[in-house]
């Protein structure tokens, strides 16, 4: 289900939520532009992925805050 580029989209989406985990509110703001812009780079079918990769830098109740502000 997930090609070449999805894959890479998701690694670079982690980096993502590892920045916005460790940032100020300017880090966090450029972090959810970044991994919303990178989500466009998926198939649509693939994309729910990224938000199961949210607990691994925060929390899991962090998924249901978080992933409003960056799905397509």
């Amino acid at each position: 289900m997930l090609t070449g580029q999805d894959t890479r989209a998701l690694d670079a989406i982690a980096a993502g939520w590892q920045l916005y985990s460790s940032s100020d509110a300017d880090g966090q703001r450029g972090a959810l532009d970044a991994v919303r812009a990178l989500l466009l780079t998926m198939q649509p079918k693939t994309r729910w992925v990224a938000r199961e990769l949210i607990p691994f830098a925060m929390d899991w109740s962090d998924r249901e805050r978080l992933w409003p502000f960056v799905q397509p």
